[in-house]
This record gives structure tokens, sequence and C-alpha cells, in this order.
């Protein structure tokens, strides 16, 4: 079976009929590198077929194989989230959803149903010079009491990095995951993951590489010390923002609930990022 990412970032979207693939980033919310990637790894793996027409244009379909495992996704989701709700209470799956559900109608953008980022050179959402992120409005009518709680969860998610992309020279994926994770001493490579990440973060003059012993050691470089330092203030920044912009009440019972599923995890004063990429 697909990873949720290769569901819900392409094949969700495809069928037994022929699509043209430059109307798919429109429909997946994704940038047109991100819908590339993805279509060439749905390809090897068997799930979809592309096949060329005219000049340069591509039309993608499910193969047999796809078309099996569609027949099957809905059941096999509905059936985790069935489970996921009961280890941690029917109540309070229904509280998450409600107020994941509130926040995304109010969200003026449409998001992808997993989060994703501009392309693999660029950990950002909408990438920092490319032209191949393109916003979708959200329109009235639209379908958030028939989305899954992992596709909320992912809008909700991808619209708060945007939030805080806006305040920052590094994307919100790599704050976290990389330039936080970094002691002011420095951390052994291995282990930190995300090379093409750690790879970008170094050629920009975030991060330098040294070696001790036989082990290669990561430290912060000035401009990285100084993204680690504004991280949690731009945290607090972006969800005061969102506060003003959705209403206090909306964004304090969305944390309420987050707090309330990830309570086993998380400090109840943890961010409302960490809240949401522990979830996510």
């Amino acid at each position: 079976m697909p990873s949720l990412d290769q569901w819900a970032n392409l094949l969700r979207v495809l069928g037994n009929t022929a699509i043209d693939q430059r109307e798919l980033p429109a429909l997946l919310r994704l940038s047109k590198r991100a819908v590339r990637s993805r279509i060439s790894s749905a390809v090897r793996n068997g799930w979809c077929q592309d096949s060329k027409y005219g000049r340069g244009q591509v039309t993608v379909r499910l193969t047999v194989r796809g078309m099996e495992v569609a027949s099957r996704w809905h059941s096999l989701q509905c059936a985790a989230e069935e489970r996921w709700g009961a280890a941690i209470g029917a109540e309070t799956t229904k509280n998450l959803r409600r107020s994941l559900q509130k926040v995304v109608a109010a969200l003026p953008l449409e998001h992808p149903h997993y989060p994703a980022t501009y392309g693999a050179a660029d950990a950002s959402i909408t990438g920092g010079n490319g032209q191949d992120w393109k916003a979708v409005p959200r329109e009235n009518g639209d379908s958030v009491p028939n989305l899954s709680i992992s596709a909320l969860l992912s809008q909700t998610l991808v619209a708060f990095a945007i939030c805080y992309e806006e305040k920052s020279s590094v994307a919100l994926s790599l704050s976290a995951s990389v330039i936080k994770r970094i002691p002011p001493e420095g951390r052994q490579l291995q282990g930190l993951g995300d090379s093409a990440g750690i790879s970008a973060l170094r050629r920009h003059g975030f991060l330098r590489v040294t070696r001790r012993n036989d082990n290669e050691m990561v430290h912060l470089t000035t401009r990285g010390s100084a993204v680690s330092e504004g991280y949690d203030e731009r945290i607090g920044e972006a969800e005061r923002e969102w506060r003003i912009r959705f209403g206090n009440v909306p964004i304090a019972t969305l944390r309420r609930a987050l707090e309330d599923v990830a309570r086993l995890q998380l400090a109840k004063n943890g961010s409302i990022i960490e809240l949401l990429t522990g979830l996510s």
C-alpha cells in the first residue's frame, strides 16, 4: 500500500480516466515540482502511469494496481481513524474534529491533505523564489465536514507553517527538526536526519560541519543561532496572529483539543505547532 503522503498528495485525485498533469498542482494544492516527484514515485511502484501526447504534455491515470488501492483506501482510512478514536476516546476525537473544522473552514486558502514542502531543495511550503506554487483560494461550499482528521490536521499545520515562514529565513520544518535540535556545543551529524535539508542549510550558511575523531559534528553558525534563538518568539507571534485573525475562542478551543489528544506525549504548555506536529 502507498504511504499516506503518496495517497493524499497524488493518488486520491486520480482515476481510471486520464487527467492532464498540469491540472494536478491546483487539485492537490502542491507545487509543480512536488507533484512531479510523487508521480515518478507512483509510476515506479506501479500505482499510476503517465502518457505523453502533443508537445511536452502528459496525462496521468491509475493502473489496475492503483485502482485496487483506491477501492480499498477509504475503508482502510476509516478503520484507522476509528481505531485512533477508540484509543483517545470518542469525545476527545469529536472535540478535535469540531475545532479543526472550524479553523480549516476559516482559512483563506486550500492546502494539501498531507504536509508537503515546495520541493527537495526548498523545504518551505510556497517556495522562496520559485513560481511553481500557486495559491488555491477556498471557495464557498467547501467539503470541510467530509475531510478526514489527517487532512484537517494537515491543512491546519501547513497554514501555520506559511504564517511562520513569513517571519523566518528558514522553513518551519527545518527550524523545528534540525535547527532547534542542535545545542550550542554542536551534535553528531549522524541521526539528525533530513540530509537534503541539512545540505541546504549548510549551503546557505546556517550550519557548518567539522570532524571530531571519527564523527562528523554539526554546529550552528551565527545565522543558524539567530534562527534558533528567535524560534520560540516567531512561533508565539504566529499563534497570536491566528488568535486575532480567527478569533481567540476558536484557537483556544483548538489548543485545548490538541492538548487533550497529546497529553500523554507533550507537556501542557507546548506550543500549538508542537501539538500539531506531534499528531501529524
